[in-house]
């Protein structure tokens, strides 16, 4: 285990309250990571990437997400969520503008 998740992983333990939920838990781990030096790329969702899904109404309809490891989390993923989002978006008929 490195030096850096040895650290981590006391901290984590002790900021996390079950009873505040899984959006409660998943900003504690974030503030965690950052603090001890870590880093997560995040779209709305600490350690995810998350994009938005329109209808040709440009109505929000659904979201793509990818969720992953602080240290397995790859910013380029966060292009290709876009991407692939933007691509079923478009056929659903939007047409950004």
């Amino acid at each position: 285990m490195s030096k850096f998740k040895e650290k981590l992983i006391p901290q984590v333990r002790d900021a996390i309250h079950p009873r505040e939920g899984a959006c409660g838990i998943c900003h504690a781990v974030a503030e965690e990571i950052c603090s001890a030096g870590g880093r997560i790329v995040a779209y709305e969702r600490p350690g995810g990437i998350l994009s938005h899904i329109f209808d040709d109404q440009g109505k929000l309809v659904a979201g793509l997400s990818v969720s992953a490891p602080a240290d397995r989390l790859e910013e380029s993923w966060a292009e290709r969520v876009k991407a692939t989002a933007a691509q079923i978006s478009g056929s659903l008929g939007h047409r950004q503008g």
